[in-house]
């Protein structure tokens, strides 16, 4: 049971002793949400308004329905497909899977009869548990061709572009190669896995940029993914092959795949199985419009999120945020995979922004602490990430004003421009941290 206590202006610590605070979390926050009981706090509302994917407990891709109006039971509580350790809520702006399925208007060389005989059939169960799910790439038993592999051009928008598959081994075979050929220069190249670990090694030969994966399981898939920064919009293409493409003999081997994924921006979002055309999957939105209980304190305060960090935004988008009637009061900005507190600005915007960068993809603990905020020109933030700190002078001004809102994904007019997370936790104190609190708190 949540106990609402008298707001007083006391130092935090004698709020604390003397239970003068909202009690929440038992460690003075006086909200705390869980995203690792695979449960929504019943005071927030979900929507979706397309079905989309996630890892359940057991390590399988699987599909959940949309949720058109509010429907906490269409969130989505992922796991990691090798541990089975719950990363927590995942939620994601809007992405489209421009790759079709293999066997749609994917272009083949050296396969089914076209050069040396390789083959491309359905018919292995794929990353989802399912049968017939995935596709067999098989070369042929010759050394006349150095690879073999299936092709794509797509037209999606946009200078960054990830593409990311699902592999698994099949034999004594446990490499495969993909890639994205441009027509520039590689740049801004980025690489990930899920999954059964593999050693990615990402290279680059003319205009074309290429990952060589081995040590792949044969039984478990691994999805992994590589980035650039330059392509373009018609003439990119995207490749994958059993072996080594670089010029070794790849005779007589063969590789499992399941959805090839091709998306805007940097970083993989969750799966988005494709046929004959695209497929796009929508934004989660998520709100605790009720604040009542929060006691929410104008001149301080501290915000914490644990969660993954697994795809980029391709713009500055307010993720998770305490909303105000025209102020952002306190929030985590994340584009870039750059974490921010946001304090109040009135100067031609709505926010000030204070930030640390991570420098990849994976598991994040935030904090940002306002520490003074009696006037802006003596306002002070300090931000941590996995326990490191910086303190920033705002350059922002005006007021902070009473929340009435804690906002994920929201609204929906910046659904491109939102990145893909896993969230596990968010706790709020309303007044300001030591540094050494926040480090603490902040670290992995």
């Amino acid at each position: 049971m949540h106990r609402n206590r008298t707001w007083s202006f006391a130092l935090p610590e004698e709020r604390i002793r003397n239970r003068t605070l909202p009690i929440e979390g038992g460690d003075g926050s006086t909200l705390t949400l869980d995203f690792t009981t695979g449960v929504l706090d019943p005071r927030l509302t979900f929507t979706r308004s397309s079905t989309a994917t996630y890892i359940n407990s057991s390590g399988y891709v699987t599909s959940i329905g949309a949720a058109p109006t509010n429907d906490p039971t269409k969130a989505r509580f992922d796991y990691d497909p090798t541990t089975l350790a719950l990363r927590g809520l995942l939620i994601e702006g809007q992405a489209t899977n421009y790759a079709t399925a293999l066997d749609t208007p994917w272009g083949r060389q050296n396969i089914n009869g076209s050069g040396a005989g390789g083959t491309l059939a359905y018919g292995q169960t794929g990353a989802d548990g399912a049968s017939n799910t995935a596709a067999r790439l098989t070369t042929a038993a010759t050394t006349t061709f150095t690879n073999m592999f299936v092709t794509l051009a797509t037209n999606a928008a946009g200078s960054q572009r990830t593409f990311s598959v699902w592999l698994r081994g099949v034999g004594s075979n446990t490499t495969a190669s993909f890639s994205i050929n441009g027509s520039n220069t590689p740049t801004g190249v980025t690489s990930s896995q899920i999954g059964s670990p593999v050693t990615l090694t990402t290279s680059t030969s003319g205009n074309n940029l290429l990952a060589l994966v081995t040590g792949l399981s044969t039984t478990a898939w691994t999805r992994v993914s590589i980035s650039r920064t330059d392509a373009q919009a018609s003439s990119d293409s995207y490749r994958i092959c059993p072996g080594d493409h670089n010029g070794t003999i790849n005779s007589n081997l063969s590789v499992d795949v399941y959805v090839p994924q091709v998306e805007s921006g940097i970083g993989m979002s969750s799966t988005i199985p494709t046929g004959a055309s695209q497929a796009t999957r929508n934004q989660d939105q998520m709100q605790m419009a009720n604040l009542a209980s929060l006691g929410f304190n104008t001149s301080a305060g501290t915000l914490t999120i644990n969660g993954t960090y697994n795809k980029e935004a391709t713009a500055f988008p307010r993720s998770i945020r305490f909303m105000g009637s025209s102020v952002q009061s306190m929030a985590m900005i994340t584009a870039g995979k750059t974490l921010y507190g946001n304090a109040p600005n009135t100067s031609g915007g709505t926010y000030f922004d204070v930030f640390r960068t991570l420098s990849s993809f994976g598991a994040f603990k935030y904090g940002f602490t306002l520490t003074t905020a009696t006037s802006p020109a003596t306002a002070l933030a300090v931000v941590s990430i996995n326990g490191s700190s910086s303190t920033i002078t705002p350059l922002g001004q005006g007021d902070i004003v009473n929340p009435i809102s804690l906002d994920f994904l929201y609204p929906s007019a910046s659904a491109l421009n939102f990145p893909s997370m896993n969230i596990s936790s968010l706790k709020y104190w309303p007044y300001a941290t030591t540094t050494a609190e926040l480090n603490a708190r902040t670290s992995l």
